[in-house]
């Protein structure tokens, strides 16, 4: 039951989901429950933590009838907790918070304002993200800009479009944690989600789920909702492991899968059209991390389980962009033509390109990046010419000076040449 239409309905919901947030989850409620408003409900689940997560909840959570707590016996990741916690609600808007962000000061009277004022399904507010634990200033400026810089107001297909096409010059963010959401809308589009299990992005077809649904968005990314605890949870570009890659591609690959059967069972052109523009901006996520956060010899080890998920052909088309990228960079100077690494991803990449399916499908960057390899193989030959040529040269030299130095100590005709000229053809023989 929905209860939009009870007089009894807060206004807002609000669900956390928590696991093993032990550090942060006491602060995350109480940044909820310390709003200056009566006209909410807490509902944070909690997806099994084996740390003290639930304690502490249950502890702050006791005789606070705004607070609902759902206990998980098994851990089944974010999605199907915020799938669970949504089913909880019964408030006429719904935001979603992580366990270990935080909700800003005067969140509910700002946004109580906002939607009296502006009728829409979704909206779309402002983050303020900060660095915990301590990291890279620049990279914290970046995400908060991305989180904040969308505008205006989208409606029917175009709120889709602008997350999940090039249909827009600026795309907006397609983060669901941002967003205020109509009770009813929110509720009816996580009735329709998978109910699998989900990893990494999960949130991006959360949101491809609500925004194929909504009819109104309005950002509104002045309002300031939220703290987002930057590197508290999995965001970041440190080193990633052998494993830990290979997990998230996996993910990564269900993510997409989960996103194409909506879509199919949505029906529409648009979604279908997004939906394959999702996955290859999926494919540009992995590429971007097998090149950043994988050891050398870990990018190479990938390969196969790349292939085995995604087939040669997306295999193909992840690997070609940094490889073309590096093969620019060895042919701007020459004395990088022997690169170590462009060596290493060529003799990866070279059996992708054996699969049939290539010649089917094609790949106009694969073609474009023979070219620069053919260009860096002209400039090695070149290079080695010039060599072989340096060296000969100095070698003639070589064997020119004792002539010189014979020729004016024992000239031509005199007795002592012609003594040791005889010896000399004595020997030989």
């Amino acid at each position: 039951m929905d209860g939009d239409n009870s007089t009894e309905s807060p206004l807002f919901s609000v669900v956390v989901i928590a696991h093993n947030v032990e550090s942060y989850i006491e602060r995350c409620m109480r940044s909820v429950l310390n709003q200056h408003s009566e006209d909410f409900e807490l509902i944070v689940v909690d997806d099994a933590s084996t740390d003290q997560t639930l304690q502490r909840i249950s502890a702050i959570a006791d005789g606070d009838p705004r607070v609902s707590v759902v206990k998980k016996n098994q851990n089944e990741g974010a999605h199907l907790a915020r799938r669970t916690g949504v089913a909880h609600t019964v408030g006429k808007f719904v935001y979603f918070l992580d366990g270990d962000d935080e909700l800003c000061p005067h969140f509910f009277g700002l946004s109580s304002g906002l939607v009296t004022s502006v009728a829409a399904d979704v909206y779309r507010l402002g983050c303020r993200v900060v660095l915990e634990p301590e990291g890279e200033e620049e990279h914290r400026a970046i995400v908060e800009h991305s989180l904040n810089d969308s505008r205006g107001r989208a409606l029917g297909e175009d709120i889709l479009l602008r997350s999940f096409s090039d249909k827009f010059a600026h795309a907006d963010t397609w983060r669901l944690v941002s967003c205020l959401y109509r009770g009813e809308v929110c509720r009816s589009a996580f009735r329709m989600m998978t109910e699998d299990r989900l990893g990494y992005m999960e949130d991006a077809y959360e949101f491809f789920v609500v925004a194929s649904c909504s009819a109104v968005l309005e950002n509104a990314t002045d309002l300031v909702a939220q703290r987002y605890n930057l590197g508290s949870g999995r965001s970041g570009y440190s080193h990633m492991s052998y494993d830990e890659f290979v997990k998230r591609q996996s993910e990564v690959f269900d993510l997409v899968r989960s996103v194409y059967s909506f879509a199919e069972d949505d029906g529409r052109d648009v979604t279908r059209r997004c939906a394959r523009w999702f996955e290859g901006a999926c494919l540009r996520t992995i590429s971007n991390e097998w090149t950043v956060r994988l050891a050398s010899e870990t990018q190479i080890l990938s390969v196969s389980n790349l292939v085995d998920t995604w087939g040669h052909v997306a295999t193909l088309g992840m690997l070609t962009p940094p490889l073309i990228g590096r093969a620019q960079w060895v042919l701007e100077d020459d004395s990088r033509l022997d690169d170590a690494l462009l060596a290493s991803w060529c003799s990866a990449y070279a059996p992708l390109l054996d699969s049939p399916d290539i010649e089917v499908e094609g790949g106009e960057g694969a073609v474009f990046l023979l070219g620069l390899l053919r260009q860096i193989d002209d400039h090695r030959t070149a290079r080695d010419r010039e060599v072989r040529e340096r060296l000969e040269l100095e070698m003639a030299r070589e064997s020119v000076f004792p002539r010189r130095v014979l020729n004016a100590l024992l000239p031509r005709g005199s007795k002592m040449r012609r003594v040791l000229s005889a010896v000399a053809r004595e020997l030989r023989s």
